[in-house]
C-alpha cells in the first residue's frame, strides 16, 4: 500500500513537472518577437496619390509631406512595441512574414487626419484673432476720427 502511494505521488510530481516545463517552453515561445513586412514604398506612392487628389498647395504639400516623414518611423516603432514584432522592409524578405503594410496606413491615415483638424483649428483660430484685432482697429479709427473732427462754429 505505502509503495503504490509513492508511485501515484511519484507519477503526480512528474505530470506537474511536465506540465510547468510545457507552460515554460510556451511562455518562451510566446515572448520571442515576430517577424512582420512592411512595403515602404507602396505607402509612399498611396501617399502621395492621396495628396495630389487633395488639390494642396505648395505650402500645404510640404506640410503635409514633412508631418509624414516626421511620423512614420515612430508609427512603426510603437506598433512594433505593441504587436511585438520585428519589422523588415517588404522588398528584402523573400517568404514569409506577416504584412502589416495596411496597418501603418490606417494609423498613418488617422493621425494626417487628426492633424489636419488641428492645423485647421489653429487657421480658424489665428482667422478670428486677425478678424478681430482688425475690428479693433477701425473701431478706435472711428473714435479717434470723431474726436479729431473739426468743430462747425
Amino acid at each position: 500500500m505505502m509503495k503504490s502511494l509513492k508511485v501515484v505521488y511519484g507519477i503526480l510530481a512528474l505530470g506537474g513537472v511536465s506540465v510547468g516545463l510545457l507552460l515554460g517552453a510556451f511562455w518562451q515561445v510566446r515572448s520571442f518577437p515576430r517577424v512582420a513586412v512592411f512595403d515602404l514604398k507602396q505607402v509612399e506612392t498611396d501617399f502621395v496619390t492621396e495628396a495630389a487628389h487633395a488639390h494642396l498647395s505648395k505650402e500645404e504639400m510640404l506640410s503635409v509631406s514633412q508631418y509624414f516623414g516626421q511620423q512614420l518611423e515612430p508609427t512603426l516603432n510603437a506598433y512594433a512595441a505593441k504587436q511585438h514584432l520585428i519589422i523588415l522592409a517588404k522588398t528584402s524578405v523573400m517568404a514569409g512574414g506577416q504584412d502589416i503594410t495596411r496597418q501603418i496606413e490606417q494609423q498613418m491615415a488617422d493621425q494626417m487626419r487628426q492633424h489636419a483638424l488641428q492645423l485647421r483649428q489653429q487657421a480658424d483660430q489665428e482667422r478670428q484673432k486677425a478678424e478681430q484685432t482688425l475690428k479693433d482697429f477701425v473701431h478706435r479709427a472711428v473714435v479717434f476720427s470723431q474726436q479729431n473732427r473739426p468743430q462747425a462754429n
